[in-house]
């Protein structure tokens, strides 16, 4: 099993302790007190979060649909389903957020995704957009802060992953100010048993990655559903929430030693930290020089081939997409950074060495693909 992977493993014995558990605290209660979020909010639990903004967009009055053009596909997916239109606003090239200044004036709807878990400060796009509904992605950024203070206290509705930052099958917890779904399905435990055993520690990981050294991921497709995540899924969050915040803090520890390694380089550029804030570090996120764009899937291949498991999240993004080709005019830095970014696994029990050699690799594997061009 790889020591640099993006995915987290579920450990073997968390599913016997499941097994044992007799009553797991809902993860809106551990967030209300853990991250300090409000009290009047309406929790709802999804098995994926493409499902829950797909309910939630379907009770929304608004036409349009407000997304930054570099973001996860299934989010605009889900809103083309619930027939909403979508505009794509620009990003900011030095941390992948959303470019407030660019975000249109008359925006209605807006979903505001903290990139990798670099928290936007939404009270500044209040301040530029009156009125505006803003959706909250917190999926990469429990534990962020702007400020002092968590992020998931300031959109109009949130939406929390359970399986993002935590070693789990899936889930997500949207919270809302009005009960907006009535008679959702239920989902059992044994719902993904393949994806269940993907998600597991074990030997059999030394098999499986001896395949996913050999492709490079894709999005995933699922089916929209209104099916709530599994007990299961619930205590593996419960389980391993309460151990984050403390590998949050050391994985910023750990980051300092990507940024002297990313100051030694001209190869990429580190995702800058928002002002004022304090990321998740769900991944170590860089992007290549533009020159390199045309090579970025090779460069992502080879580190794979070398048990570096990293990705390209999100190189479908939006403005990527033939559909969605009137907006590249007006969001050329989010069509670049989709074709330039690489996601780096980076965990709290990394070393000094640890870091050193992801780099090696890194470079090693652009000046390779560079030779062969």
């Amino acid at each position: 099993m790889s020591k640099f992977d993006l995915n987290l493993k579920i450990h073997p014995s968390s599913l016997v302790e499941e097994v044992l558990n007799k009553k797991t605290v809902s993860p809106y209660l551990l967030l209300k007190k853990r991250l300090k979020l409000g009290t009047n909010w309406k929790e709802s639990y999804f098995n994926w979060g493409r499902n829950a903004l797909y309910y939630l967009f379907q009770s929304l009055p608004y036409k349009t649909i407000t997304f930054p053009g570099f973001t996860c596909p299934t989010l605009v997916k889900s809103a083309e389903k619930a027939g909403k239109k979508i505009i794509l606003t620009e990003v900011n090239l030095d941390t992948f957020n959303l470019d407030i200044e660019k975000i249109p004036i008359n925006t209605q709807c807006l979903v505001v995704i903290h990139t990798f878990g670099n928290p936007v400060d939404i009270s500044q796009i209040r301040k530029k957009v009156k009125k505006v509904f803003i959706i909250e992605d917190c999926a990469h950024a429990l534990f962020s802060k702007v400020g002092k203070n968590f992020v998931g206290n300031k959109g109009s509705a949130i939406l929390f992953s359970l399986y993002k930052q935590i070693p789990n099958i899936n889930g997500c917890l949207l919270l809302t100010k009005k009960k907006f779904i009535e008679n959702q399905g239920g989902e059992d435990e044994l719902k993904y048993p393949k994806r269940l055993l993907i998600k597991t520690a074990g030997l059999h990981q030394n098999i499986l990655d001896i395949k996913r050294r050999q492709y490079l991921p894709k999005i995933e497709t699922q089916k929209l559903n209104n099916y709530r995540p599994s007990k299961l899924s619930l205590f593996l969050f419960e389980k391993g929430f309460n151990r984050l915040g403390q590998e949050v803090a050391q994985r910023k520890k750990v980051a300092r030693w990507y940024y002297e390694e990313i100051k030694r380089n001209n190869l990429f550029i580190a995702q800058k930290p928002e002002e004022n804030s304090s990321l998740s570090y769900y991944h170590f996120i860089i992007r290549l020089k533009p020159e390199f764009a045309p090579v970025r899937d090779k460069i992502v291949a080879s580190l794979r081939r070398g048990n570096i498991i990293v990705d390209r999240l999100w190189y479908k993004a939006p403005i990527a997409q033939k559909i969605y080709s009137s907006f590249l005019k007006k969001c050329p830095k989010a069509l670049l950074l989709s074709k330039t970014v690489i996601n780096l696994p980076i965990s709290a029990s990394y070393s000094r060495e640890d870091v050193s050699y992801i780099f090696r690799k890194l470079n090693l594997a652009i000046r390779s693909v560079k030779q062969d061009e």
